[in-house]
């Protein structure tokens, strides 16, 4: 009895750590992505934090999407072919969702100078339709 406890249980964690991870960048603006309900979505973008521009999430159904954590910016890894050559740093801002729910809703992002008033139209947008599945 208890074998079958121990490996009902590793069953249950073996389930709960499937979930799939789509990761999505600049490529796949204006498409719609597919995803499975209760996968994580990455949306990835590049960023020049030193000019004060972000990403900013817009539209965001918490029905059927949740942001699991603040957005972060993270440095982008460069291959160095020629050591005496000066290498930019890039960098990207990532957003981590959660797909909770079975449906199709918009997610839309947009790339702004950072100010609590928004009185300039947003420099790029982005946005994807999310079908979930």
């Amino acid at each position: 009895m208890l074998r079958f406890l121990i490996l009902c249980f590793i069953f249950l964690v073996a389930n709960i750590a499937a979930a799939d991870e789509v990761v999505l960048d600049d490529r796949y603006n204006g498409e719609t992505v597919q995803c499975l309900e209760g996968d994580n979505v990455k949306i990835k973008l590049p960023i020049r934090p030193n000019v004060g521009l972000t990403w900013r999430l817009v539209n965001l159904n918490k029905t059927y999407v949740n942001e699991v954590q603040q957005p972060k910016i993270v440095e982008d890894k460069v291959l160095d072919i020629n050591r005496f050559e000066k290498i930019n740093k890039t960098y990207s801002q990532v957003f981590d969702l959660k797909s909770l729910a079975k449906g199709a809703i918009k997610v839309e992002l947009f790339y702004e100078r950072e100010s609590p008033v928004k009185i300039e139209p947003p420099i790029r947008k982005y946005q994807i339709i999310l079908e979930i599945k």
